[in-house]
């Protein structure tokens, strides 16, 4: 699991406020795809599962009701629909 104390210097601001939606789970991801050891490391098909669920997961969402971005909403919310 990604721990909390660094996040800030990998998530904007403002990212940071949805993190618990989509940034963490992807950083995870991302994480396990760089793992010291190649046997841990995801296929690229497990690595497309998971980003898809990921997505899957934040389409549930209503954008604009569960958007994160209280200053740039418009910007935030295209953002959301690229993620």
């Amino acid at each position: 699991m990604v721990r909390e104390e660094w996040t800030g210097e990998v998530f904007d601001k403002e990212i940071s406020r949805a993190a618990s939606q989509w940034a963490f789970p992807l950083l995870n991801i991302a994480l396990k795809c760089v793992s010291y050891s190649p046997d841990n490391r995801p296929t690229m098909a497990e690595v497309l599962e998971k980003i898809e669920e990921v997505m899957n997961a934040q389409r549930d969402h209503s954008i604009t009701e569960d958007c994160c971005c209280e200053s740039n909403r418009n910007d935030c919310c295209i953002l959301h629909t690229h993620i």
